[in-house]
C-alpha cells in the first residue's frame, strides 16, 4: 500500500510539473513553424552577409550609359540609364537579357537598338511609343529572335526621341556586349550551385549581364524580398549605378 501511494504522489508531482508551465503560458501562441520557404529566406539572409563582389573584366570601350536633357531642354525630361558597367559587359548566353531604366514617364517614344561592333546598320531595332512608364524595363533577346555570336561585340542604345525630324536631338543611353564561352570549371561550378550561389559566381567571374538576370529572376519570383533587393541595388552601386530600379 505504501508502494502503491508512493508511486501516485510521484505521478501527481509530474503532472503538476506539467501543467504549471503551460498555465504560465496562458492563451500566449504557439511558437513560430517555421514556413515552408523559411530555408530560403535564411539562404538569402546569408547571401546578403557575404554581398556577391563584382569582379569587372579586362575589356576596354566605355560607352555613354546614362542620356540626359541638355540644360536647355524642358527640366521634365527623365534621365534614361542602361543598367551597365564603364566597360564592356560580359555574357555566356546566347540570347541574354539587357537592362534600362527611366527616373520617370518619359513624354515621348523610345527606340532600341542592337548594333554589331563591325558594322553601321542595325542588327535590330525596336519602337516603344509613348508614353513610357518610369522604372525598370528589359530587352529580352530571345523575344525579338536575335542572338549573338561567341567572341563578338556588340552595342546597343536605348533613346528618347525628341524629335522625329531632327535625331540629334536624340538623348541617348546604352552599353558594350559580348558573348563569351565558359571554361569548363565555370560550366561545374554552375552546374553545383543554386540561383543565390549563381549570383555570387558570375559576379566573381566578371560576367556582368547573367549577374543582373540572375537576381533579377529570383525577385520576380519572390516580390517585396528586401534581401535580394538589397543584393541587386549593392551591385548596381558597386559599378556606380546610385538609382536603384524597383519592381518588374
Amino acid at each position: 500500500m505504501m508502494r502503491f501511494r508512493k508511486t501516485m504522489a510521484l505521478q501527481w508531482v509530474c503532472l503538476i510539473g506539467i501543467m504549471i508551465p503551460a498555465m504560465a503560458m496562458g492563451g500566449s501562441a504557439p511558437a513560430t513553424v517555421p514556413l515552408p520557404d523559411e530555408p530560403v529566406r535564411v539562404a538569402t539572409e546569408k547571401a546578403v552577409q557575404s554581398v556577391a563582389i563584382y569582379s569587372p573584366p579586362l575589356r576596354g570601350m566605355p560607352i555613354n550609359r546614362i542620356g540626359a536633357a541638355t540644360r536647355s531642354a524642358v527640366s521634365e525630361l527623365p534621365t534614361i540609364m542602361a543598367i551597365v558597367p564603364e566597360h564592356t559587359g560580359l555574357t555566356i548566353q546566347a540570347q541574354p537579357v539587357l537592362y534600362w531604366h527611366l527616373s520617370k514617364p518619359a513624354p515621348c517614344s523610345i527606340e532600341l537598338s542592337l548594333i554589331d561592333d563591325n558594322q553601321y546598320e542595325p542588327l535590330w531595332q525596336s519602337r516603344i511609343s509613348k508614353p513610357v512608364p518610369a522604372g525598370f524595363h528589359r530587352i529580352r533577346l530571345a523575344d525579338v529572335g536575335m542572338k549573338l555570336d561567341t567572341g563578338k561585340t556588340y552595342k546597343w542604345f536605348v533613346a528618347m526621341v525628341m524629335d522625329q525630324d531632327h535625331r540629334s536631338k536624340d538623348v541617348i543611353a546604352g552599353g558594350v556586349i559580348e558573348r563569351i564561352s565558359p571554361p569548363e570549371s565555370l560550366k561545374q561550378r554552375l552546374s553545383r550551385s543554386d540561383p543565390l550561389q549563381r549570383i555570387s559566381i558570375f559576379a566573381e567571374e566578371g560576367i556582368w549581364y547573367d549577374t543582373l538576370t540572375t537576381i533579377s529572376d529570383l525577385i520576380d519570383t519572390r516580390p517585396g524580398d528586401i534581401a535580394l533587393e538589397n543584393i541587386r541595388k549593392d551591385l548596381l552601386t558597386q559599378v556606380g549605378l546610385n538609382i536603384y530600379p524597383k519592381g518588374k
